[in-house]
């Protein structure tokens, strides 16, 4: 049995970046706005949180972390409102790297036999990359011809077998994924995004938020005057007569003018549209993304500090990188790795302690795993059953790019999956969700403008 609706101007449904800015800035203007959030916190696929490894206790980032203020403006602008700083790590001075079952030492990620082949691959991404514009959806852009796998991308370049497994490494930190499974369109994209540059490419996870990406949503959070509701799942969104209907998994209703649906597009597929979406929201989230990332919290010893070590992912059973976070003197150090969960794969990493030290010790065959953290976010219930990073696979951006983000009759979208410039970066879920808050505020006007209008008027 349904419970009796509450009204309001505005329902966003999510409480990520994009759900927080966009619930914050309509209320700002006076309009009563219900945040419904799934999880027991707000931030979506990032989240700070505190985590204890053999007796020390950390601030870590579980999710999305990495920021470039330099072009990231709208979160340029956030981080400036609140007086949050950006915090930056270690320039590394080597790129040590394990490819085809080679550590090297660096100073560069490849063999020296193998230069001419990484400047020929770096030559042919950057000509590519060119023919990208940020800022335009990428299904306007005559792109289809990149939108391929980017395994398929890489096996016309024949590539040595160094500088392929380092290729595979960009798979990773672009999706989160095998090349076989990412399309190289996204990666492309990437390239563009950050000024059509490799070395700015490199650079882009060299700094994070001052005090976690927890402090911004907190701050995004206290300075809202909507009404906010944690452990709220959302099972319907109808669109009915002169409103919006949204049922919770409870049964409780809500109704309001507009909504903005700001939740993962993975998890759109477990939300009752009615009338349906159309059907390139509908394809995508059914498709979901191809990322199965994980980010692994160890406390290691016996180990050298690295800014940064790469690795190619068929010589770990998954793992693409591995760099020293805290320094704990007699006690070793924390570091973080990254790599991809391969479930079909009995030896690759499987968020156990015996995976754990798969991993490590297929980077760093000398060091000692003391303790270790990760958090599984593929079986996380309210991220639609893949890793945190968006990571379209080959043929979906440019067909739907432009579609995924267009409203439907009173239903609008925001996100980081369906952002024009900066998909899976923290800027593009606030810049969606800043522009689906003015879109629904101008609605609103339109709105109060037509029905004054309809009003009877009264002469005498």
């Amino acid at each position: 049995m349904k419970n009796e609706s509450e009204r309001y101007d505005v329902i966003v449904v999510g409480g990520g970046f994009a759900g927080l800015a966009a619930a914050r800035d309509i209320a700002e203007r006076g309009r009563s706005v219900l945040l419904l959030e799934a999880r027991d916190r707000f931030g979506g696929r990032t989240w700070t949180d505190k985590v204890t490894l053999d007796g020390h206790e950390l601030n870590v980032e579980i999710g999305g972390q990495y920021v470039n203020t330099d072009r990231q403006l709208y979160l340029k602008a956030e981080l400036d409102r609140y007086g949050i700083g950006v915090r930056s790590g270690p320039t590394p001075q080597s790129y040590p790297t394990l490819l085809a079952g080679h550590h090297l030492p660096g100073p560069v990620p490849v063999p020296t036999s193998e230069m001419i082949d990484l400047e020929r691959v770096a030559f042919q991404i950057m000509t590519d990359c060119r023919r990208l514009r940020v800022g335009i959806p990428l299904d306007q852009q005559n792109a289809q011809d990149l939108d391929i796998p980017f395994s398929e991308y890489l096996d016309r370049l024949r590539l040595p077998a160094a500088t392929r497994g380092y290729m595979s490494y960009i798979a990773g930190a672009c999706g989160g994924m095998r090349a076989e499974e990412l399309s190289a369109l996204l990666v492309l994209f990437r390239f563009a995004d950050a000024g059509y540059s490799a070395l700015a490419f490199m650079d882009e996870a060299s700094s994070s938020i001052d005090g976690g990406s927890g402090l911004l949503v907190d701050a995004m959070t206290a300075d809202s005057r909507a009404d906010m509701r944690l452990n709220t799942p959302v099972a319907a969104i109808s669109q009915v007569g002169d409103g919006v209907e949204v049922v919770s998994r409870d049964g409780h209703v809500f109704s309001a003018e507009l909504a903005i649906v700001a939740a993962p597009l993975a998890c759109w597929k477990d939300i009752q549209f009615s009338p349906s979406l159309n059907e390139h929201k509908t394809e995508a989230s059914a498709e979901n993304h191809a990322s199965r990332e994980a980010k692994i919290f160890m406390q290691v010893r016996n180990a050298p500090p690295y800014p940064h070590k790469i690795a190619d992912i068929a010589d770990t059973n998954g793992g693409y990188a591995l760099s020293t976070v805290t320094d704990l003197g007699d006690d070793g150090q924390i570091m973080l790795g990254w790599c991809v969960d391969v479930p079909d794969d009995p030896s690759s990493f499987d968020y156990t302690r015996k995976g754990a030290e798969r991993f490590l010790g297929a980077i760093l065959p000398d060091a000692e795993l003391v303790d270790f953290y990760a958090y599984n976010w593929v079986a996380d219930e309210w991220n639609g059953g893949n890793g945190h990073y968006v990571a379209f696979r080959a043929g979906r951006l440019s067909k739907s790019h432009s579609h995924l983000s267009t409203s439907e009759g009173r239903i609008h979208f925001a996100g980081s999956d369906v952002a024009i410039s900066a998909p899976g970066w923290i800027e593009g879920a606030l810049e969606m969700g800043a522009k689906a808050g003015a879109e629904v505020l101008r609605d609103l006007d339109r709105i109060d403008r037509e029905r004054r209008a309809l009003r009877p008027v009264h002469e005498g």
